[in-house]
C-alpha cells in the first residue's frame, strides 16, 4: 500500500510474562484484507503435546479455490523462531525441535498463498502447548533436620516440609507422606506439610529417628505420577522420666575380721536417661550410717567400725541412688550383709583335765571316753579334730573326740597313763588347745594256767588188775598271785564212759582196766581253771596208751572150710588157703598154722596157711578127708591156739570105661505127651520163650513185663523225681532238674539270694577253715563270705566275685594273703567252689579243678608264707550273700571290694556243717527257692526290633533302640519324648542302698581320684512352662534345697536343718517364657553354683550341701513334699524333657540301678491318643488330652 501517509504494519509482536509460570505470548494486529479470502479457514487453531517427536506433521493449511498455476504457501509472520516448518506446496506443518510447555505456551504464525508472483492470501494459525507431567516435585533440601522433647504433647507440629512442582494444574498438586523409618507410625504429616507427633516418645526406647518422606503429584492415571524424596533426622531430646535401677547383688558375704575403711561390695545403680539425668550418685540411710559408708559417685561401700560374728551375724544397710535431673529420681535398695567367721576364738574343752580307770582286759577296739571341746567359730573355723601327740596303747576320733583302746593293755607292764589330747580347729591358721587325761589301769584275771608240756603220755598195760593205783600227779603254772593263781583241774572231755578221773589238786588216775583190743588209745583232755573272775583254764591233752598182753585166741576167718581138689592133681598143688588173725600185737598176733592129721596126703604151710597135695589122690579109693588145722600166736612163753575143720572133697575125673548096671533096660512110655507150647506162644518186644512143666513163660528184655511181654515198665509210676520231670527208659528213670534243683531224685534245692541279702552266722574257726559251696549268677562283682574282726582288727576271711573271677584273700595279723583264678563264673550257670585255709596255708579250687597246671586258671594256693598261723577275728559273725550294714564298709575300706550277691547257692557246707538259712542267726530277702526258671531270661530274645536283653537274674530289662518303646521294645513311636505336668503330678525318686554302697566302695577303693575332682554331682532339668512353680525338691541328711520358679524367674532355696538356717537365692532372668530353658546345678563339696542355659548365673558356694548318692536320700521332680510352711508353693505346671543326675537320665518308670520310682497317681493315665507313647510331644497348652500319659511299660533312656 502506498499513501503519503505512514505505512503502519500489519501485526504488532508483544511479548508479556506471567508468574508464577513463564512463557510468551504473541500478538498480531489485523488490519483490513483487501483481498479476496482464498483459505479454507479464516484461523487455523492446532493443539500439540508439548513431549511431541520433532518431524511429526503437527497441522495443515488448506485453500479453497483452483488454480491454474501453482501455489505457494510461506509463513510470513513467525514467532516460534522456524519451530513450526511450513512445506511450500502440501501446506503441512512439521516440528522441528522439542518443546517446553513451562517455556512457551502458544505459538502465532502468518501464513500466505501465492499464485506464482501474486499474493492471493494469508491467514493466522495459532499452535496450543499442551502441558504434559515432566517434572517431579522438588523439595527444598535433601534432608531436614528436627529435635524434639521425649514429654512433647502428641498432635504438636514441629516441622516445615518446603516442595514444588513446575507442572501445571493437576500435574502441580502435591501429596506428602512418610514412606520409612516410621514402622511404630510415631508421626504424621498434616494438610499443611507440616511433620507432626501422632505417639508420646520415650527417648530411652529409641533416641532419634531417620524418616523418609515421599512428594508425588496428582496426575492420573497413577502410574504416571511422579515422586521425590526426603530425609527427616529426629532427635529425642532426654528429659527426666527413669529413677536409678540397683543391677547389683543384694547380698553379701565378709569375714568378721575385715580391716576397717575396706571396701566391702561396690553397688551399681543404672539410669536410662542421658547427661545429668542419668548421673547417679549413692547415699546411706541415717540408721547405717554407723558401721558402713559409701563412696557417693563410685557406688564402694566401706566398713567403718570392727565386725564381731558371734555377736551379729547378719547387717542390713538401706541404700539410696539417685540421679541429678530436674526434678531428682530415686531408688532405694537394702543390702544384706552376712558376717563370715574369722578364726578368731580357740577350741575350748568342756574341763581341762580328765581321768577314767579301765580294767587291762578290756577288747581292742572298745570306746571308753567322749571328750568333747567346743569352738564359737562356724564352718571349718568352728569345726575341730582331735589328735594325741605321744605313743600309747589308746587313740582318739579325730571327729567325735573319742578315746579309744587300740592295742591290749598289761597292767603288769603299766599300771597308768597320762595321755595329751589336742584340738585342732580348721581354720587357715588353725587355733589349738590342750587337755591331759590320766588312765589307771586295773588288774585282771589275765594269766591262763599253762601246762609244761601241753601233751602226757601215759602208758598202762590191758587187763590191769588195779590200774588205779597207777596214779600221775598233773601241775599247770599260773602267773597271776592270789586266788587267780589258785588251781583246780578236770576232765574237760575224751572220759565219757568214766574210765578216769582226777582230784582237784591234780592226781591223774586209771579206775579200771582197759581192753587194748577194744581201744589202744585214750586222748583225755584235762583243764586247769584258776579262781580268778572270770576263771581262765589251761589245757592238757594226755595221751592213755594200752599196750599189749597176748590175752586173745586166733580166730579162723571161716567156721568150717569146704574145698574141692581132682584126683589127678599133681602132688604139690596148693588148693585152698586157710587164714586167721589175732587182735593181739608183736608176736602175740603173729600165727602160725598146723595140723593133726599125720596120715593124710596133705600139709600146711606153717607161715601162710596154704594147703597142698603130698601124694597122689584116687577119688575111688577115698572121697572125701576130714582135716584138723590148729592156728596158734608165736608167744614165747603162753601161746594161745585155734582150731578149725577142713573138709576136702576129692573131684571125678573120667578114669574109668563105663559098665551097664542092667541088661537089658525095659521102658514104658505114655500113650499121649504134652505138645511144645513155645511153637504157639510169640513173646512180644524181644522176650524168649522158654518152655515149662506146665506150659511156657516169656523171659522178657529190660523195660519191658507181662504174661509176653507186652508191657512197658514204667518206672515213673511212683514220682521218683522230688522237684523234677521224670524221664522214662527200658533200663529206668532218669530225672530233668529245673534251674536251681540238683540230686539224683532232684531233692536237692536252692536258695535265691536277692538284693541287700544276707545271712549272718557264728564267726569261722580260728585254726581251719573248709569252705565249699555251689552258686549261679551273673553279677561280676558279688560277695559271698566275709568274715571281719572288730572295729580295730585288720584280721579276716572274704570270698568274693570280682570281674567274673573268685577271689579268697584273708590276713592273720601280718598282712592280707590275696588268691585269684582267672576262671570267669558270672554266667548264670551254677559253679562250685572249694576254698581251704588250714594255718597259714591256703587254696581255692573252682568247678572241682585240681589239676596243678590249672593254677592260675581254675586252682591257686598261698605259699604259707606268713608268720601267723590263726584268725583272731574274736565274736564277730560270718557273713553270706551281703552285708547287714554299709558300717562293714566304713570299718574295714581295704579288705573288701564288694558288698552284695544276686543269684542262688546250694550246697553250702563250713567245716563239713551243711549251713541253711534256718541255722543262721539273722536273714534278709532270702527265698526258699531259686527265682530263675532258666539259665537266662535273655536266651529266648525276648526284646524286639532291635532291643538289648539286660540280665536281672529274677527278671529282664529291655533297653529300646528309637523309635521303639514298652517292655519288649515291641510298640514304635515317632513321638519326641518329652513329659507334661499339670501341678499336682510329680515323680519321687528314692536312692537305692545298694547304689549308695557301690558309690561308697567305689570312694574307698579308687585311690587315683584326684581331689578336686572328688564327688562331683551335676543335676540337668530342661525344662519349658509360663507359671511359677516347683521344678525339684532334694533333701539330704544334712539338709534340702528346692530349685523353683518364683516371680517368673528360678529360685534356690536350702535350709540346714542342723542350724534351721534358711537361704534363698534369686537368677535375674526370666524364664517362665514358653520356650526350652536348661538349668543345671553343679557341687564338688566345696563349690556349688548354678548355670541357665549353659551360662553360671548364681554362686551359691557358702551354702553349699553335700549332694553325693551316700547323703542324699530322695529326690522329687515337679514338687517339694516338705512340711516347711516357708517353701510351700505350687508344683510346676509345663513341659520337661529330661532330668539327668551326674550322668544318669533317671527314668519316669521300670526298673532302674540307682533309684525306687513313685509317680504319683495322677501321672499315671489309662489312655494315650497315640497308643504305646508314654510321654506326650508336643507339649502345649492346647494338649489336655494326653497330658501325662504315663505307661507303666515304658522304660528310660540311658
Amino acid at each position: 500500500m502506498v499513501s503519503g501517509q505512514h505505512t503502519l504494519p500489519s501485526w504488532y509482536y508483544t511479548s508479556v510474562d506471567a508468574m508464577p509460570k513463564h512463557g510468551t505470548v504473541s500478538s498480531l494486529s489485523h488490519n483490513r484484507w483487501r483481498t479476496q479470502m482464498a483459505f479454507s479457514k479464516s484461523v487455523y487453531s492446532f493443539e500439540v503435546k508439548e513431549d511431541t517427536v520433532p518431524g511429526t506433521v503437527v497441522g495443515k493449511v488448506e485453500t479453497v479455490f483452483e488454480s491454474p498455476t501453482p501455489i505457494t504457501y510461506s509463513v510470513q509472520e513467525d514467532d516460534g523462531e522456524n519451530l513450526f516448518l511450513l512445506s511450500p506446496v502440501s501446506g503441512e506443518f512439521l516440528l522441528s525441535r522439542s518443546l517446553d510447555f513451562e517455556a512457551q505456551r502458544f505459538y502465532i504464525l502468518t501464513v500466505a498463498v501465492q499464485q506464482g508472483d501474486l499474493q492471493v492470501s494469508s491467514v493466522r494459525v495459532y499452535f496450543s502447548v499442551l502441558n504434559v507431567n515432566d517434572n517431579p516435585p522438588l523439595f527444598s533440601q535433601d534432608t531436614f533436620y528436627a529435635s524434639l522433647l521425649e514429654d512433647t504433647r502428641v498432635g504438636s507440629c514441629f516441622l516445615s516440609l518446603n516442595v514444588s512442582d513446575k507442572d501445571d494444574s493437576d500435574n502441580g498438586e502435591l501429596k506428602l507422606k512418610l514412606v520409612d523409618g516410621d514402622e511404630g507410625t510415631v508421626f504424621f504429616i498434616n494438610s499443611a506439610g507440616s511433620l507432626c507427633l501422632n505417639k508420646e516418645l520415650d527417648r530411652e526406647r529409641q533416641s532419634s529417628y531417620n524418616l523418609t518422606v515421599a512428594a508425588n503429584d496428582c496426575v492420573q492415571p497413577m502410574s504416571s505420577q511422579l515422586t521425590s524424596t526426603a530425609h527427616v533426622i529426629v532427635v529425642v531430646n532426654d528429659v527426666n522420666d527413669n529413677a536409678p535401677l540397683f543391677v547389683s547383688a543384694k547380698s553379701v558375704s565378709i569375714p568378721e575380721d575385715t580391716a576397717l575403711h575396706s571396701v566391702v561390695m561396690t553397688v551399681h545403680a543404672e539410669d536410662e536417661d542421658t547427661g545429668p539425668n542419668g548421673e547417679v550418685l549413692y547415699y546411706l540411710n541415717s540408721t547405717s550410717s554407723g558401721a558402713f559408708s559409701i563412696d557417693n559417685r563410685g557406688g564402694d561401700v566401706y566398713l567403718e567400725e570392727t565386725l564381731d560374728r558371734e555377736q551379729v551375724d547378719t547387717l542390713t544397710i538401706t541404700i539410696t541412688a539417685t540421679d541429678r535431673g530436674s526434678p531428682r529420681m530415686a531408688t532405694t535398695m537394702n543390702l544384706t550383709v552376712h558376717v563370715e567367721d574369722a578364726n578368731d576364738h580357740d577350741p575350748v574343752f568342756s574341763q581341762s583335765t580328765y581321768s577314767l580307770t579301765v580294767r587291762e582286759d578290756i577288747p581292742r577296739g572298745t570306746s571308753l571316753f567322749l571328750v568333747q571341746a567346743h569352738d564359737q567359730d562356724t564352718g571349718p573355723n568352728g569345726r575341730v579334730r582331735y589328735m594325741m601327740t605321744q605313743a600309747s596303747p589308746f587313740v582318739v576320733d579325730a571327729v567325735r573326740g573319742v578315746i579309744t583302746v587300740m592295742d591290749k593293755l598289761d597292767r603288769e607292764k603299766d599300771s597308768n597313763y597320762t595321755l595329751s589330747i589336742t584340738v585342732v580347729d580348721q581354720g587357715d591358721i588353725p587355733r589349738s588347745a590342750t587337755a591331759a587325761i590320766s588312765v589307771t589301769v586295773l588288774d585282771i584275771n589275765d594269766f591262763a594256767p599253762q601246762f609244761s608240756p601241753e601233751t602226757l603220755i601215759v602208758r598202762v598195760m590191758e587187763n590191769e588188775e588195779d590200774p588205779s593205783q597207777l596214779k600221775h600227779q598233773l601241775s599247770a603254772l599260773d602267773e597271776d598271785l592270789g586266788v587267780n593263781s589258785q588251781l583246780t583241774y578236770f576232765i574237760q572231755k575224751g572220759n565219757s564212759d568214766g574210765l578216769f578221773s582226777i582230784t582237784p589238786n591234780g592226781t591223774f588216775q586209771i579206775l579200771h582196766s582197759l581192753d587194748r583190743e577194744k581201744e589202744s588209745l585214750y586222748i583225755v583232755m584235762v583243764i586247769a581253771v584258776d579262781s580268778g573272775l572270770p576263771p581262765l583254764t589251761g589245757t592238757l591233752t594226755v595221751h592213755v596208751m594200752v599196750d599189749d598182753i597176748n590175752d586173745n585166741h586166733p580166730e579162723f576167718t571161716e567156721e568150717v572150710y569146704n574145698t574141692i581138689v581132682s584126683e589127678d592133681t599133681p602132688t604139690g598143688t596148693v588148693f585152698a588157703m586157710i587164714t586167721a588173725s589175732d587182735s593181739d600185737e608183736g608176736v602175740s598176733g603173729e600165727l602160725r598154722y598146723f595140723m593133726e592129721n599125720p596120715d593124710v596126703p596133705f600139709a600146711i604151710e606153717e607161715t601162710s596157711g596154704e594147703l597142698f597135695t603130698t601124694e597122689v589122690l584116687d577119688r575111688e579109693t577115698v572121697a572125701i578127708y576130714r582135716l584138723t588145722v590148729i592156728g596158734s600166736d608165736k608167744h614165747p612163753t603162753q601161746p594161745l591156739s585155734s582150731s578149725v575143720i577142713v573138709t576136702v572133697l576129692i573131684g571125678d575125673i573120667n578114669d574109668h570105661w563105663p559098665q551097664f548096671m542092667n541088661s537089658p533096660y525095659v521102658a514104658y512110655v505114655p500113650t499121649e505127651m504134652a505138645p511144645d507150647e513155645c511153637l504157639k506162644v510169640r513173646c512180644q518186644n524181644g522176650g524168649t520163650c522158654i518152655p515149662t512143666q506146665d506150659g511156657y513163660y516169656c523171659h522178657c528184655v529190660p523195660g519191658f513185663e507181662g504174661e509176653k511181654c507186652e508191657q512197658f515198665i514204667d518206672h515213673c509210676r511212683s514220682t521218683p523225681c522230688v522237684q523234677g520231670s521224670c524221664i522214662n527208659s527200658q533200663t529206668g528213670f532218669s530225672c530233668h532238674c529245673p534251674f536251681g534243683v540238683s540230686g539224683v531224685h532232684c531233692e536237692e534245692h536252692s536258695y535265691g539270694f536277692e538284693e541287700l541279702s544276707f545271712m549272718e552266722f557264728p564267726s569261722l574257726d580260728r585254726r581251719t577253715n573248709l569252705i565249699s559251696l555251689e552258686f549261679a549268677t551273673v553279677q561280676r562283682n558279688s560277695m559271698l563270705l566275709y568274715n571281719p574282726g572288730g572295729s580295730s582288727s585288720r584280721e579276716f576271711l572274704a570270698l568274693e566275685i570280682l570281674n567274673g573271677a573268685v577271689h579268697l584273700s584273708y590276713d592273720l595279723g601280718s598282712g592280707p594273703v590275696r588268691l585269684q583264678t582267672n576262671k570267669q563264673v558270672a554266667d548264670g550257670y551254677f559253679h562250685s567252689i572249694t576254698a581251704r585255709r588250714i594255718g597259714n596255708m591256703g587254696s581255692l579250687h573252682v568247678d572241682n579243678c585240681t589239676d596243678v597246671e590249672n593254677n592260675g586258671f581254675c586252682f591257686s594256693q598261698s605259699d604259707g608264707s606268713s608268720s601267723e598261723r590263726t584268725l583272731d577275728i574274736g565274736n564277730s559273725n560270718m557273713t553270706f550273700g551281703g552285708l547287714r550294714t554299709a558300717e562293714f564298709i566304713l570299718l574295714h575300706p581295704a579288705q573288701i571290694k564288694t558288698h552284695d550277691f544276686v543269684g542262688c547257692v546250694r550246697n553250702f557246707h563250713v567245716n563239713g556243717i551243711l549251713l541253711r538259712p534256718s541255722m543262721a542267726l539273722a536273714t534278709y530277702n532270702i527265698l526258699d527257692r531259686c527265682p530263675r526258671t532258666t539259665v537266662s531270661p535273655c536266651h529266648g530274645n525276648p526284646c524286639k526290633n532291635g532291643g538289648v536283653c539286660h540280665d536281672l537274674w529274677s527278671d529282664y530289662l529291655c533297653e529300646c533302640k528309637s523309635p521303639f518303646i514298652g517292655s519288649n521294645c515291641a510298640k514304635e513311636t515317632s513321638e519326641e519324648v518329652v513329659l507334661q505336668f499339670n501341678g499336682n503330678d510329680y515323680i519321687e525318686y528314692v536312692i537305692k542302698e545298694s547304689f549308695k554302697r557301690d558309690y561308697l566302695l567305689k570312694d574307698l577303693l579308687d585311690d587315683e581320684k584326684e581331689e578336686n575332682n572328688k564327688d562331683q554331682t551335676m543335676i540337668n532339668i530342661k525344662f519349658k512352662t509360663k507359671d511359677n512353680g516347683v521344678l525339684m525338691f532334694l533333701t539330704g541328711q544334712t539338709g534340702y534345697f528346692v530349685l523353683k520358679i518364683k516371680d517368673r524367674k528360678p529360685v534356690y532355696l536350702s535350709k540346714d536343718t542342723l542350724s534351721g538356717h534358711l537361704s534363698e537365692f534369686t537368677v535375674d532372668s526370666p524364664v517362665a517364657d514358653g520356650v526350652w530353658h536348661v538349668l543345671s546345678l553343679f557341687s564338688n563339696g566345696h563349690v556349688t553354683f548354678l548355670a541357665l542355659d549353659g551360662k553360671p548365673v548364681l554362686n551359691i558356694t557358702d551354702r553349699s550341701m553335700d549332694l553325693t548318692p551316700v547323703s542324699v536320700e530322695k529326690i522329687v521332680l515337679g514338687a517339694a513334699l516338705t512340711g516347711d510352711s516357708k517353701v510351700q508353693q505350687s508344683g510346676f505346671t509345663g513341659c520337661m524333657q529330661y532330668f539327668n543326675v551326674t550322668g544318669y537320665t533317671l527314668p519316669v518308670s521300670g526298673h532302674s540301678v540307682t533309684v525306687d520310682i513313685w509317680p504319683s497317681w495322677t501321672l499315671i493315665q489309662s489312655s494315650c491318643i497315640s497308643p504305646g507313647v508314654c510321654l506326650p510331644s508336643p507339649c502345649s497348652e492346647i494338649d489336655t488330652a494326653r497330658r501325662g500319659c504315663l505307661s507303666g511299660q515304658c522304660q528310660n533312656r540311658w
